[in-house]
Parts: C-alpha cells; sequence; structure tokens
C-alpha cells in the first residue's frame, strides 16, 4: 500500500483540516437540530391522537371559550394513517428547512400557521363545524423553508415554489365537499392549505428584516459614560 495513503488513512481525527471539522460539525448540529424537531413535534402529534374530541378545531366549542382548539387542533388526527401521512410530511419539511430555522423559530411558525389557520377558517368557512390535522400548517413550513432556501441562492427551490403554487391553485378548483383523500376517507379542507402557505410566506418575509434588526442592535457602539466605546484603530 502506498505509504502516503496509509498515512492519511491512521491519521488522528483532530488532525483533520480546520474547514472539514466546521462541516462535520455543522453536519452533526444539522441532523440534531433536524431530529429534535421532529421529535418533540411527532411527540406532540401522537399524544393529542388520544384527545382528539377535546383537542379538534370545533366552531361551536371555539366561540364559546374553548380557544386552546384554534392551535391543538393541528397536533390531532383523524386515524394512523392521517398521523402516518404528516409524520412523514413532517419529517420532509424539518428536513428541507434551512439551519436558521431554529428549534424555536419553528415552534413559533408552527403556531402563527396554526393560528391563522384557525382564524381563516372561523372567518372563511363559518359552515365548517370540525377540523384536525397538521397538513395545512405543513404547506406554510414547506413554503418558508423553500422561500429561505431560495434567499441562500438556491435557485432550484423556485420549482419547488412554483409547485407548490400550482397544486394550491388546482386544490381551490375543487369542491371541499367532493375532494376527498383515498388514504384517510375524510374530505380534505383545501382553504387550510392555502392559509397554512400563506402564512409561511409571510413568516418568511419577516425573518430576515428580524435578522437585520438584531444584526444592526448587535452591531451598535455600546455607550459608557455618554459616549460610544470604539474599537482600538
Amino acid at each position: 500500500m502506498d505509504k502516503t495513503r496509509l498515512g492519511r488513512a491512521c491519521l488522528d481525527p483532530n488532525e483533520l483540516d480546520p474547514k472539514e471539522q466546521d462541516r462535520n460539525e455543522l453536519d452533526r448540529k444539522e441532523l440534531d437540530r433536524v431530529v429534535t424537531i421532529v421529535t418533540a413535534t411527532g411527540a406532540a402529534m401522537v399524544v393529542a391522537q388520544y384527545f382528539p374530541q377535546l383537542l379538534q378545531y370545533n366552531r361551536s366549542a371555539i366561540l364559546a371559550g374553548e380557544y386552546w382548539r384554534l392551535i391543538s387542533a393541528h397536533f390531532t388526527h383523524a386515524d394512523g394513517n392521517h398521523l402516518l401521512l404528516n409524520l412523514v410530511g413532517l419529517a420532509l419539511v424539518a428536513y428541507l428547512s434551512p439551519h436558521s430555522v431554529t428549534t424555536t423559530r419553528w415552534l413559533v411558525a408552527v403556531l402563527v400557521c396554526g393560528l391563522a389557520i384557525s382564524l381563516g377558517l372561523l372567518l372563511w368557512l363559518p359552515e365548517l363545524q370540525w377540523y384536525l390535522g397538521m397538513s395545512g400548517v405543513l404547506h406554510g413550513l414547506l413554503a418558508m423553508a423553500l422561500i429561505l432556501r431560495l434567499y441562500r441562492g438556491q435557485i432550484y427551490c423556485a420549482a419547488g415554489l412554483g409547485l407548490l403554487a400550482l397544486k394550491l391553485l388546482l386544490e381551490q378548483r375543487v369542491a371541499v365537499s367532493s375532494y376527498a383523500h383515498p388514504l384517510i376517507e375524510l374530505p380534505v379542507i383545501t382553504e387550510a392549505h392555502l392559509i397554512g402557505a400563506l402564512g409561511g410566506f409571510l413568516i418568511a418575509l419577516l425573518l430576515p428584516i428580524l435578522y437585520r434588526q438584531r444584526n444592526r442592535r448587535s452591531d451598535t457602539p455600546t455607550p459608557i459614560n455618554g459616549l460610544a466605546s470604539r474599537p482600538p484603530e
């Protein structure tokens, strides 16, 4: 065997190229982040499955003051197939989300999209009496993830956004009562998908503004005795 190759193979991991070490560290952090997101959100979905009557969207109950249903409705599902479909979608969207979408920001996005969907259904579909499932929120998270990746120069995500927009457009041309998913045999509330996607779109537009404001504050010199401290030149 070539001595050079043998020498490289026997190198101590600590002697690897610093750039390679940084890349491996980022990969491990990214994997940990995705696993945390999927585990936490998925666990909430599984637990909620045991209390559908208490947690699902129920228009009369919400108007009577059970406001927790505005959020909890998105974590409960009609049956095992419905839950499994959304768990797979959850894993896919979490994987697509860029590393800037931390666990905290993911949670905020889930809550914002979920609340937007529930309030939208209350106002837009007064005849809708009950609703459950994560699909609307997942549409919002997917839209957010694709737009944030597009910001980073990943142009191929534009095609994903186009396909998502086409799907939403086609869904709105189908009557709610006639569009039933073959695996769960329940009507699909396509308006929830649309509202969720719009919520994710707005979140993706706001995040860069928040980033810039945070960076601007961190770059501002700290006043000391009425004078701004400056680094030595």
